[in-house]
This record gives C-alpha cells, sequence and structure tokens, in this order.
C-alpha cells in the first residue's frame, strides 16, 4: 500500500512540474510567468495541421490597451524574445506601409548558422529557400517594428506555412489586415507569445490570440515551429534531416 502511495504522490508531482509555467525576469528585472510548451502542445501532425496552426479556442485577452497602441514585453533573462500585444487598428496599417528596416544583423535567440533546403509538403508542393526566417511576432504590415524584441527563430512554415497565405503567422496576419482593410473603424486585439520548453532558445510555438471589435472575429491559434522531413534541436537551434526522411529530403 505504502508504494502504490508513493507512485501516486511521484506522479503528481511529475505533473504539476510539466504543466508549471517557470518564472522568469524580464528586461527590467521583474518577474513575469512564461507559458510553458507542454507535450499535447508540441505535438505536430502534418495531417491534422496542413497550414502549421491550430485552432484551440476563443481568444484570450490578457491586456488592455487603448487603440492603435502596441506593448511589446522584449527579452526575459535569457535573452529569450516574450510577447507582443496590441491593439490594432488602420492607424497601425498606414505605419506597416513605411520602408522595412534591415534585419540581417538581427540574431535571435537560438538563432544559428542558417542555410537552403528543400521542405516537401503532404499535399506534394514543395519550398526551396532558407530554413529559418526571421520571424515578426506583430508583422511588419501590421505595423510591428523590425527589432529583435519583435522576432523570434521561426522555421518558413512557421512564418508564412506553404508560401500561400494561409498558413504560418499568416494566417492570424491576414485576417486581421483584411478585417482593418474592411473596417474603415474597426480595431483588433491581437498578441503574439512564443513558448519555450524549459531552457530551450527556440519556442516550439507561438500562441496568438485575435479578436476583432464585432466579434466576427474570436480565435485562440497555435503556431508549429517546426519543418517536415527535418529534425530540430530547440536548445541549440541546430536542424537535421530526419532519419526517416533522409532519402526524401534534400
Amino acid at each position: 500500500m505504502t508504494h502504490q502511495i508513493s507512485k501516486i504522490l511521484a506522479s503528481l508531482i511529475a505533473t504539476a512540474v510539466i504543466s508549471a509555467a517557470p518564472l522568469i525576469k524580464d528586461a527590467a528585472n521583474r518577474i513575469v510567468t512564461q507559458p510553458q510548451t507542454t507535450v499535447q502542445q508540441t505535438e505536430f501532425n502534418e495531417k491534422t495541421c496542413p497550414n502549421f496552426y491550430r485552432i484551440t479556442g476563443k481568444a484570450v485577452i490578457k491586456k488592455r490597451l487603448k487603440p492603435s497602441k502596441i506593448k511589446y514585453s522584449k527579452f526575459d533573462n535569457e535573452g529569450r524574445t516574450l510577447g507582443v500585444y496590441a491593439s490594432l487598428t488602420n492607424v497601425n496599417l498606414k505605419y506597416g506601409q513605411r520602408k522595412r528596416e534591415p534585419i540581417n544583423d538581427i540574431k535571435p535567440s537560438g538563432w544559428t548558422r542558417n542555410r537552403e533546403v528543400t521542405l516537401r509538403f503532404i499535399d506534394g508542393t514543395t519550398y526551396h529557400g532558407w530554413f529559418y526566417n526571421r520571424s515578426h511576432l506583430l508583422a511588419h504590415s501590421l505595423g510591428g517594428d523590425d527589432a529583435d524584441y519583435n522576432m523570434i527563430t521561426g522555421t518558413r512554415p512557421q512564418n508564412v506555412g506553404k508560401n500561400n497565405g494561409k498558413g504560418g503567422m499568416q494566417y492570424t496576419e491576414m485576417k486581421a489586415y483584411n478585417y482593418l482593410k474592411t473596417h474603415r473603424n474597426g480595431q483588433v486585439y491581437y498578441s503574439a507569445e512564443p513558448n519555450y520548453n524549459e531552457n530551450e532558445s527556440v519556442p516550439r510555438t507561438v500562441t496568438v490570440n485575435i479578436r476583432s471589435d464585432d466579434g466576427s472575429i474570436d480565435q485562440c491559434v497555435t503556431v508549429y515551429n517546426v519543418a517536415p522531413g527535418y529534425a530540430i534541436d530547440y536548445v541549440t537551434g541546430n536542424f537535421t534531416v530526419s532519419l526517416k526522411n533522409k532519402k526524401e529530403v534534400s
């Protein structure tokens, strides 16, 4: 009986450790709670998520902001990019039309030696280009800054899916953009938070919350930071061809 009780207690403790979010400090030395990625969140199946995102429910509003305001959480004490929160209007879209700032020297946490690869998607389409992108949490087109505190090390599918405007971060970005384009006085709450596992430097997923002022858009979305046919070391950022796909992906 004592042995059974010990096993139960050990299981409960392990569950608590997995689900607990670690306490970290941001650049201003304030303690913040960083979302902890769970096994359920990081498991990716291209058959069920062919556009590299999954809608998990309704949007969660964490910060109340005045119209057109954007708040960046900057970095934690490991130098990892934290979240961005915005109350988007057409003012932000107009700012998004500005010239892009140079970003080639920006190295988000986990940025490693990048190289060109060929990705083959489940529908038979392919992508050939850079494995990693400097992926904006809040898109330039939505008024996001071209700055290190607004970027993560993201795979090409995490950033733009299959380059069709329907996947990755582009899914919610286009929803916000198109809504504001068709609602002159409209407003969209938008937040994006990268999710890291413990001391890993590359986020496993990004949680995006988006809600329009009329409620026609109201979603919490998980965007997966993966690439078909490749295995990623989320601690170092290094990536290699998956063993089972070595003959299919180059």
